[in-house]
């Protein structure tokens, strides 16, 4: 398997990574062992003694509502008013 940039890690290299870790396996050897970088293991560490998270945070944005959202019946009675 190989690692395309935009993509995230899958759950299980995740677990095997940590779980390697966890049981004594320096940061410096493990990254090139599972074929990752050492920032990001440190980074997955980070994460779970934060959050307790181990699976790949939600990637984009979430939508914005509309602006004027709120003002459609309040626009459009103007409108009608006023063509």
């Amino acid at each position: 398997m190989t690692w395309r940039s935009g993509q995230a890690y899958s759950q299980d290299l995740r677990e095997r990574v940590l779980a390697a870790v966890d049981g004594g396996l320096r940061v410096r050897e493990g990254a090139p062992l599972f074929r990752v970088s050492i920032s990001y293991i440190y980074k997955a560490l980070a994460r779970r003694a934060a959050t307790g998270a181990t699976t790949a945070s939600a990637r984009g944005g979430a939508r914005r509502k509309a602006v004027l959202a709120g003002h459609e019946a309040a626009l459009l009675a103007h409108l009608r008013a006023r063509p």
